[in-house]
């Protein structure tokens, strides 16, 4: 309050569980991955649908796994590193594909073609860990690498609600995966208000867990910038402001 003024339709109540340094970093990807998962205005999943999660220890990811089993969905969690892989089942996720585990990592060829052996891999891995090689919804973000294996991945019918492109923004698809099988993409932006209130009381009630996993002084916040450029960070960074 001492730095900027706002609306008061731009304020939601704190949650009484959080300290100040802690409620100062989670509305952004909660509220996005709210709207992404549980809202009409995106995703929606639906109880027992399965959702394949990008990036799923990142400050989106430790969200969407919490919030897919609220919805009473299945969370299938993709990560890069083993050290990411434990740290996601801190947050409930059973399902995790470790693409330390993988031959070849590149989703596209150096000709920036579909690496089929790659996708082949891919839906052989989720096959072995939930029993299909197709999934009801994709949480993506990354964009250009994997926007083509999320088509791919989805059932007839499914849908990729994406808010993001951290890899690139001019994706490459095959769109015949799309018409012939019915599937959907669907465009998220953030929240509302209403959707903001509503993901806050799953943090107020306990139904969402919010724990960052590194807490810095205001001056530090390139360090935090430098870990998320290197993909060493781990769920939310949280930022002390003044005293």
């Amino acid at each position: 309050a001492e730095y900027s003024i706002v609306r008061i339709s731009q304020l939601i109540q704190k949650p009484k569980n959080l300290n100040v340094i802690e409620s100062g970093s989670y509305m952004l990807t909660l509220g996005t991955a709210y709207r992404m998962i549980i809202s009409e205005n995106g995703g929606k999943l639906k109880k027992g649908e399965t959702c394949l999660i990008w990036g799923a220890s990142g400050g989106l990811g430790v969200f969407a796994i919490q919030l897919v089993k609220y919805a009473g969905g299945i969370p299938i969690c993709v990560v890069s590193s083993k050290e990411k892989k434990e740290y996601c089942k801190k947050f409930g996720a059973e399902h995790i594909i470790c693409l330390e585990e993988f031959e070849n990592t590149n989703f596209l060829d150096k000709d920036n073609n579909f690496n089929n052996k790659m996708w082949i891999e891919f839906s052989m891995k989720l096959k072995k860990l939930i029993g299909i090689e197709k999934v009801d919804m994709v949480f993506e973000h990354i964009g250009k690498e994997t926007m083509a294996l999320s088509f791919f991945l989805l059932r007839r019918g499914g849908r990729v609600v994406t808010c993001a492109a951290t890899s690139g923004y001019l994706a490459k698809i095959d769109i015949r995966y799309v018409w012939m099988e019915m599937k959907k993409l669907i465009g998220s932006h953030f929240c509302n208000q209403n959707e903001a209130s509503e993901a806050s009381k799953l943090i107020a009630s306990g139904d969402i867990v919010h724990n960052p996993s590194t807490v810095l002084d205001f001056k530090d916040i390139p360090l935090g910038l430098d870990m998320i450029s290197k993909r060493n960070s781990l769920g939310k960074i949280s930022i002390k402001i003044g005293n």
